[in-house]
């Protein structure tokens, strides 16, 4: 018999007792802490609803030039943009129409180029400042002749031996080869004007029966008279003949020419293809870009003030992440207006903005041609660095006088007065009024 078995139950009884007074207290504990942590009394509700303590906004006394941004949008275009149109006749009154486009977007193009041809005509890109605005024959004088004479003498075609200026003999060879050698028939007077070769040919008809009068009149041994006559005919005839050869031959019509003042060009906006219609298109053929790139932006005429010729500009692209510098080098005094019809469509970007040219610092890159461009522009509205302050820190009192408020190093709010000056991006000049102001004095901003 085993006497032990009592005393081991009792023992087990009194394990198990100690157990569950234990965990009942662990319970009491976490109910007290949960209790404490989601019961609140009145003063604790009322004290969590108190806004919290103000936090004091300061900052700190700069020494800087006060400026002023101004930031705009722009284009990136080049220093001349050329329309290239045509206006081109076509045989027996047809219809004109693009018979070949020679260029495409992005393509450069050279001196002496054959951009179009319109009905079998070309349309040539020559060196020059001013556009063509009439046909350019023998015989014709003025600037515009010398320019034509510069063009073809850029590309080894010499017209030496006429005056500068003046449409000669020597100027209608060389537009004569000009055309030649591009597989071209040279346009002359008489198939601008059939009245004109029908004279030139009278001209020459004559002369021919001139020299055979007085030569009848050498073989019968007429009197003196009879030959001085006829040889007085033949010098009219002669001279006639060379006035109407100095006026007449190849020619240079404004509808077959565009003067570029740059080369290399690079076409844009080719609009058209073979077979079109002169009739049916809507604007020029295409467009020539020649010259150093630039920025052309649109101005609010409210900054007007803000921006000036040489004022420096950030040059930036949102699209490619390009950064360059350039300056102001021209603003325009009366803003675009929008196209007749377009005052609200919005179709022109520049429409009620002054135009601002800005030259780049560094070449752009072409391919940046025709891209939408970010401008920023500093203008300083301070001579030279001063004392700054952020407006907000700017107070006035009733008496019209300003003051910052400054901390001091106990911690203490001490008001200054002050003289404000220049302002601009959110900052101002202060001078201070008897006390001591500082750079990197704390004044307070707000709380």
């Amino acid at each position: 018999m085993n006497t032990d078995r009592p005393a081991t139950v009792g023992l087990r009884r009194r394990q198990r007792a100690v157990l569950s007074v234990v965990l009942a207290a662990t319970l009491l504990a976490v109910g007290g802490l949960v209790g404490a942590t989601f019961v609140r009394s009145p003063a604790q509700l009322a004290a969590d609803s108190e806004p919290p303590p103000p936090t004091l906004l300061t900052a700190k006394v700069a020494r800087q030039e006060i400026s002023e941004t101004v930031i705009f949008r722009g284009v990136v275009t080049a220093a001349h943009e050329l329309d290239v149109t045509s206006a081109a006749g076509s045989p027996e009154g047809a219809q004109p129409v693009v018979t070949a486009v020679n260029t495409a977007d992005g393509k450069s193009v050279a001196a002496g180029k054959v951009l179009v041809e319109v009905s079998g005509r070309p349309v040539f890109a020559l060196p020059g400042d001013s556009p063509a605005y009439r046909d350019l024959r023998p015989g014709s004088t003025g600037d515009d002749v010398a320019m034509l004479q510069a063009a073809l003498q850029s590309m080894g075609l010499s017209t030496n031996g006429d005056t500068d200026g003046h449409f000669g003999a020597k100027t209608k060879n060389a537009v004569r080869q000009l055309y030649e050698r591009s597989g071209f028939q040279p346009p002359t007077t008489a198939s601008a004007d059939g009245s004109q070769g029908d004279t030139l040919q009278g001209a020459n008809e004559a002369v021919v029966h001139a020299e055979r009068q007085l030569r009848d009149a050498r073989e019968a041994a007429d009197s003196g008279h009879a030959v001085a006559d006829a040889t007085e005919d033949l010098l009219a005839a002669k001279k006639r003949l060379s006035e109407l050869d100095a006026r007449t031959g190849e020619m240079m019509p404004a509808s077959e020419v565009i003067f570029v003042p740059a080369f290399p060009a690079t076409a844009h906006k080719v609009s058209v293809q073979a077979g079109d219609k002169l009739d049916d298109i809507d604007g020029p053929l295409l467009t020539l870009s020649a010259g150093e790139l630039q920025v052309v932006g649109g101005l609010e005429p409210a900054d007007r003030a803000l921006v000036r010729t040489g004022l420096a500009v950030d040059i930036d692209s949102d699209v490619t992440g390009f950064h360059t510098t350039g300056k102001v080098s021209a603003v325009a005094e009366t803003p675009d207006l929008a196209p007749p019809g377009e005052e609200e469509a919005g179709d022109d970007a520049m429409a009620g903005q002054l135009a601002v040219t800005v030259t780049p610092d560094t070449e752009l890159d072409p391919e940046l041609l025709g891209q939408d461009i970010r401008l920023t522009a500093r203008s300083a509205a301070s001579a030279k660095e001063v004392h700054a302050v952020p407006l907000a820190a700017v107070t006035s009192s009733a008496d019209g006088r300003t003051y910052v408020t400054k901390i001091v190093p106990n911690g203490q709010r001490v008001r200054v007065e002050i003289r404000t000056g220049a302002s601009g991006d959110g900052m101002v000049e202060v001078d201070p009024v008897g006390q001591a102001l500082g750079v990197g004095d704390l004044v307070v901003t707000g709380e």
